[in-house]
């Protein structure tokens, strides 16, 4: 609900989501034609998240992923619950939630999803409860589970990410000093800026 102030060049819907997401120390996950503002360090977590679920339903037979990868629309109501909208986006799907319940009672905002694939819908919507889910092919059915700790996979961009873009500790005195190298191109300042801001975890005025 913050307010935001930008004043930004002629960009792409990610930089400017990059620039938002700079100014309110954020990071901009890019979920098939979504871009997702998710906390500090989260968002390499969703998007491997997302491109595994992606990975699990392109294994599936062939007309159980065919009703996983098919792009659709989403939209819910003011005060929607986010359990009935999973619940019915899996069913228009010809899958089954087997336990709904799992997924915390909430009212949301009036919203709404691009066309996207039922995996990506299913990992944006799931990870605000730190939810994913897990394909059930002999029953159709599909069942929601806690997000693990730790990465992934061994190198996942969640965890080579995290470390670089780990933020010095503001209140230390030691080690004040940080060398960057950056190879710029034809780009403007607020950008570079805007890049050493994300980097450092600052907001820059």
């Amino acid at each position: 609900s913050q307010r935001v102030t930008l004043d930004v060049e002629s960009s792409s819907a990610k930089e400017l989501a990059d620039a938002i997401s700079g100014l309110l120390d954020l990071d901009a996950a890019e979920v098939g034609k979504m871009v997702y503002l998710a906390p500090k360090g989260m968002g390499a977590k969703l998007q491997d998240l997302a491109a595994a679920r992606s990975k699990e339903a392109m294994r599936l037979p062939p007309e159980l992923r065919r009703l996983t990868t098919t792009h659709q629309a989403a939209a819910w109501p003011r005060l929607g619950e986010p359990r009935t909208l999973i619940n019915a986006l899996v069913e228009q799907r010809g899958w089954h939630l087997i336990n709904p319940d799992a997924i915390p009672h909430d009212l949301w905002a009036a919203g709404k999803l691009p066309p996207l694939a039922l995996t990506d819908d299913l990992s944006l919507l799931l990870f605000g409860f730190d939810l994913t889910f897990e394909f059930v092919p002999d029953d159709r059915q599909i069942r929601i589970t806690p997000i693990k700790a730790g990465p992934l996979s061994p190198g996942s961009s969640a965890t080579s990410k995290a470390t670089a873009a780990a933020p010095p500790k503001k209140n230390s005195r030691q080690n004040l000093k940080h060398v960057y190298t950056l190879r710029v191109q034809e780009q403007p300042v607020r950008a570079i800026l805007a890049q050493l801001a994300k980097r450092l975890g600052w907001a820059i005025q």
